[in-house]
């Protein structure tokens, strides 16, 4: 006997298992169309103007919900959010249209210095400031090239 709970109303989030997508295996995700929950892809590898990769996952997006997930935005850093970033962001969440956006809260920039691994974030309440920014009301993002 299955015991399946789905809270599937509108803007809920999927009750059921998600994949990530990933590019070995576009190809085979686009012939099969696998029933699945939904499919997880980072965002910034569809950052692009187009190509391959945001062809599959227009394709893939018809059929099954898509989650958003971030690893560069760095919320955990004492530096300004990149605007730039945001930007992008926020014109593939306008195209994709996914169910849910998620990002990692670490610290990946630190003076303008990218890391390129994810660093820790203390728990001491003076670090926490950063990351409380991540709850604020931000204007739209804009094109512009400045990081500031």
């Amino acid at each position: 006997m299955t015991n399946t709970v789905t809270t599937d109303s509108p803007g809920s989030i999927p009750a059921r298992t998600g994949l990530g997508l990933r590019a070995p295996h576009y190809a085979d995700v686009i012939d099969s169309c696998p029933r699945v929950g939904f499919f997880e892809v980072h965002s910034e590898n569809f950052f692009g103007a187009g190509g391959y990769a945001l062809e599959v996952l227009d394709q893939v997006r018809t059929n099954t919900p898509i989650s958003l997930h971030g690893v560069g935005l760095s919320l955990g850093s004492t530096d300004p959010l990149n605007k730039v970033h945001l930007a992008q962001l926020a014109a593939l969440v306008s195209r994709v249209e996914p169910f849910i956006v998620s990002e990692h809260l670490k610290l990946v920039v630190v003076r303008r210095r990218v890391l390129q691994r994810f660093a820790p974030i203390t728990l001491h309440p003076r670090d926490a400031e950063p990351c409380q920014r991540a709850d604020r009301p931000r204007p739209k993002p804009t094109g512009s090239s400045d990081r500031n």
